[in-house]
């Protein structure tokens, strides 16, 4: 992300290994680098680690691939996205858990959580963005304990809860790196807009973070495309941002779903294909209403992953699974291609993809996955953590 106001795009900062706990991760390095970005399923880099150097410069570990740099080193964030299952769900849909181990400890909250603060310390990514997050847990568990380790979070206020749901959407932001300066909140998304905290006193560039959680029920493809509508616009008017993140569980197929089309295409109306999601054609009359969007949209993921290599990109995993059963990326990340507020569309302004998750951090973990479903004795919720440049 674009945290130095000369700096531009995303670089892939390789990283050694973090521990056994730690999955494969992605690394944000300096903006301006000469590295190549990811232009294909074939290159892509699988990265460990998602600690990255201070802002100031201070205490900066050099490693082969990283410039040494002054102003790269203040470009470098990374950024870390999981649906961690609110306990009410568990609890309340039971059903759809049969498969889970009875000695696995994921059937409360107080087996759970351990687990899940364990795994966002070792990933030590700058920003995280969380979902199914229920209130409770969030205010006298996730912040406490993250504020303890150098972060700040925030998560739905009351008018963007719906009232029927007792968990919604948090972000988490390491205070050393940003601060938040303004914010959005909508019942199926939150924008968090994040000034760098850079050792620069002007031109500071602003990271809009927009964590969503869209509409779960297949049918209803057109009400999700409505909610990323309704968040984008709402953030244009808002605040200026020279960058924009955009994560969550999507609850659609990145492959294959209105969502997509949506957010690649600036808009669904004209578009000369039929949109299919979820195995159904959507009507296009019905998406002719939704305006378009005025951002350069591109998912961190390729898509092709989710064709060729499923196995690579699988985010949900709700019963055990065999290598020739249909695996799903629900979890996705998309970015701004450039910096919304340069006319020089350049490599030297341009968002670049450099360094990827894997959703396993072995084939020993993948086995155990597809096997045993999830949850499961090592993974306390029914998603995968993403991340990426």
């Amino acid at each position: 992300f674009c945290i130095h106001s000369k700096a531009r795009c995303f670089h892939l900062h390789r990283a050694s290994s973090v521990g056994a706990r730690k999955e494969t991760a992605s690394r944000i390095a300096p903006f301006g680098s000469s590295t190549s970005s990811m232009k294909s399923i074939k290159n892509i880099n699988w990265v460990k680690s998602l600690k990255t150097p201070p802002f100031n410069g201070n205490n900066v570990t050099e490693e082969p691939s990283l410039s040494s740099t002054h102003q790269q080193q203040e470009a470098m964030v990374s950024i870390l996205s999981w649906n961690i299952l609110a306990q009410y769900l568990f609890d309340s849909t039971q059903k759809w858990y049969d498969h889970v181990d009875p000695e696995a400890p994921v059937f409360t909250w107080e087996d759970r959580f351990p687990n899940i603060l364990d795994e966002l310390c070792s990933y030590d990514a700058d920003i995280i963005c969380l979902q199914e997050v229920e209130f409770e847990a969030f205010e006298y568990d996730l912040l406490p304990s993250l504020k303890r380790v150098g972060y700040d979070g925030m998560i739905q206020n009351k008018k963007g809860r719906s009232s029927n749901h007792g968990y919604g959407i948090s972000t988490f932001w390491k205070k050393d790196k940003f601060q938040l300066v303004d914010k959005i909140h909508r019942s199926r998304a939150t924008v968090a807009f994040l000034e760098g905290q850079t050792s620069s006193t002007t031109n500071k560039s602003v990271l809009a973070v927009t964590n969503c959680h869209l509409e779960g029920n297949p049918i209803k493809a057109v009400t999700r495309v409505k909610q990323l509508q309704n968040v984008l616009s709402t953030m244009n008017k808002k605040r200026p941002h020279h960058h924009l993140i955009i994560c969550g569980d999507m609850n659609c197929r990145i492959n294959q779903s209105a969502c997509s089309t949506y957010l690649q295409s600036g808009s669904c109306q004209n578009h000369k294909d039929e949109i299919v999601d979820w195995g159904r054609i959507v009507d296009k009359n019905d998406l002719v209403d939704i305006a378009p969007h005025s951002y350069q949209m591109q998912s961190a993921y390729p898509i092709e992953l989710a064709d060729k290599r499923p196995l690579d990109y699988v985010t949900y995993v709700s019963t055990p699974k065999s290598d020739t059963d249909e695996f799903v990326a629900l979890d996705q990340i998309w970015y701004h291609t450039t910096n919304t507020t340069s006319t020089d569309q350049s490599d030297s302004h341009s968002v670049q993809v450099m360094g990827l998750k894997h959703p396993f951090h072995s084939p020993e973990h993948r086995r155990n996955v597809m096997k045993y479903g999830l949850p499961s004795v090592h993974n306390p919720s029914d998603h995968l953590p993403i991340g990426c440049i």
